[in-house]
């Protein structure tokens, strides 16, 4: 076994061994706290890695846990350069891709972050949508719904199921202060279009099945503590069909931003070849030899 590996293997050999209270002695007492090779890994280096305010255990074994990351990857290391030739550690020209790749996304991150228009108008919104509706069909229904959870022996259970399916504007709202004072749970999701899983999933079941139990848009069950799990869904998208543009208008406006975004980029990028052939830091070299 190469010199190295040997070292390497008997420091993490000893530290495996060591307890809590040796470890974190270690730890706070020596500069050092491990050591693979010639590579030696400092106890401030650990502790930068380790969040303040965490109890002392937990401490300790985040950082066993980065000084063993931190081993293995020297080892790994070790070994390569103990096995690889020459040219195959030669991580030269990867390296230069990297930082070039690197500065490159920071720089056009920079001019994207200074340069995009990031107002989306209803109307560019509006003119997406009905162009490309197709794109919005629905997998699983919308619903429009109101949810409450409430206890069996509740003295407002009677008037919330009498008004749960009100249209009246004062049902409606003595509705939503008895079950928001009572309900264990209650969610007026009336003003918005919600994929129906946001309803199924409080009754614990399939969604197609919430809505085959459903009458006159009404499901009431007990849940498994007793408890009265009852929904109202008085609208409805059903699937196939194109959700409505305003349940689509967040993704709409990033799918028009990240537009925005890919066409800025390419601008950027041919003003910039423009302005460097023009301040004579670009050119294409003619090859003499090439025929005619």
């Amino acid at each position: 076994m190469h010199a190295a590996l040997r070292c390497a293997v008997f420091v993490l050999v000893l530290l495996s061994g060591a307890g809590c209270k040796s470890f974190q002695k270690l730890l706070h007492d020596d500069e050092a706290v491990a050591r693979v090779g010639d590579y030696v890994l400092y106890r401030a280096e650990v502790e930068a890695m380790v969040p303040n305010g965490i109890p002392a255990a937990d401490s300790a074994v985040l950082a066993r846990r980065y000084i063993d990351t931190w081993a293995s990857g020297k080892v790994f290391l070790l070994k390569a350069e103990e096995q690889l030739s020459k040219s195959e550690m030669d991580v030269t020209r990867e390296m230069e891709d990297y930082r070039e790749a690197l500065l490159k996304f920071r720089y056009e991150q920079h001019y994207v972050n200074t340069h995009l228009d990031t107002l989306v108008s209803e109307n560019e919104v509006s003119a997406y949508y009905d162009a490309h509706k197709e794109d919005f069909i629905l997998q699983r229904p919308l619903v429009k719904a109101r949810y409450a959870n409430l206890l069996p022996d509740s003295p407002e259970l009677g008037r919330i199921r009498r008004m749960f399916t009100s249209e009246k504007p004062e049902d409606i709202s003595l509705v939503d202060s008895l079950a928001s004072a009572t309900a264990i749970k209650y969610l007026d999701l009336t003003g918005m279009w919600v994929d129906v899983t946001t309803v199924s999933g409080e009754f614990g079941k399939d969604w197609k099945v919430l809505m085959d139990s459903r009458k006159n848009g009404v499901v009431e069950e007990k849940d498994s503590h007793g408890n009265i799990c009852l929904a109202f869904i008085p609208e409805e998208i059903q699937a196939g069909k194109p959700a409505p543009v305003d349940y689509c208008e967040s993704q709409i406006r990033d799918i028009i931003l990240s537009s925005r975004k890919h066409d800025l980029v390419r601008t950027l990028e041919r003003d910039l070849l423009i302005d460097a052939s023009a301040k004579g830091n670009y050119e294409i070299f003619e090859n003499e030899n090439s025929s005619e």
